[in-house]
């Protein structure tokens, strides 16, 4: 297991469309962890209320901002206008969201220098993973 550097942080907006039309303005927090190289982390912010966390897999994301990608739950593609169209979808309802992809594609570039494409499986100690689930296990017999 190769050394993890440090988390890696974006920020951007994302318009909240919903089924009338109507659009809102929300903040995003992206991050992005070699402990967990795979994924990325979105927090949306919930105003008032709390901030919604969705995991997406890092490469569909860099795969949706060209073509395209996703079933069931998380949905990427790339409109025409040159905007991102991301649809997430759980069992509490579902959220369309449209962004520039600028700041997306930026922090993927910056995650994909801390850990490249095709050797994200480096960073992970499958040896401590078993364990932990291991000790979960005989903890609940």
């Amino acid at each position: 297991m190769r050394g993890c550097s440090p988390a890696i942080h974006g920020h951007t907006r994302f318009d909240l469309l919903d089924a009338h039309g109507n659009v809102r303005e929300i903040g995003v927090e992206l991050e992005y962890t070699c402990e967990d190289p795979y994924t990325v982390t979105m927090r949306f912010d919930g105003g008032a209320r709390r901030k919604v966390e969705w995991v997406l897999d890092r490469e569909m994301l860099i795969d949706g901002l060209a073509a395209p990608v996703g079933q069931g739950d998380i949905r990427l593609r790339p409109e025409t206008t040159g905007a991102l169209i991301i649809e997430l979808i759980s069992d509490t309802g579902a959220a369309r969201l449209r962004t520039a992809p600028d700041d997306i594609a930026e922090f993927l570039r910056a995650s994909t220098i801390a850990v490249p494409l095709g050797h994200e499986h480096e960073h992970i100690d499958i040896d401590s993973a078993i364990d932990d689930l291991l000790a979960r296990w005989s903890d609940g017999c």
